[in-house]
């Protein structure tokens, strides 16, 4: 395992989760609006431990990429990433939603959040690994 190449796409992915969550959310408060502080179950914003929230993206991508490194994908790079975050939407966000939404009443945001949020999150985050992959593989040619 090349720990740079590892690295860089931890960075890089995390903050691809991180821009695009503040970014789709915007636009689901604009279209489904929902307060996240209502919600049954949810820690209160002043909780110390909701900051952990913003570590998520970053964990999520080390798993990401331990993955990634070990399948292999036909295409370019889009498309190799975007079906990488695909299977992973498949893998996460489709199961998590799926148990939320049998399990506790929240509103038709939320879902519509997790979801395509997820799907669109996942797929640039694909991409932004297969890049830096791509990117590494290419230098030391």
């Amino acid at each position: 395992m090349d720990y740079k190449k590892f690295l860089i796409a931890v960075i890089l992915s995390g903050l691809i989760y991180l821009i695009a969550s503040n970014a789709l959310n915007l636009i689901t408060q604009a279209i489904m609006p929902f307060d996240w502080a209502t919600i049954g179950g949810m820690r209160a914003m002043n909780d110390p431990l909701l900051a952990a929230m913003f570590l998520y993206g970053f964990v999520a991508s080390i798993g990401a990429i331990v993955l990634f490194e070990r399948i292999t994908l036909k295409g370019d790079l889009v498309n190799k990433g975007a079906k990488f975050g695909a299977i992973m939407w498949l893998a996460t966000s489709v199961p998590s939603a799926f148990i939320i939404y049998t399990t506790m009443v929240y509103p038709m945001g939320f879902y519509l959040n997790s979801l395509i949020f997820g799907l669109i999150t996942w797929m640039l985050m694909g991409i932004g690994i297969a890049w830096v992959y791509k990117q590494e593989t290419k230098k030391k040619k």
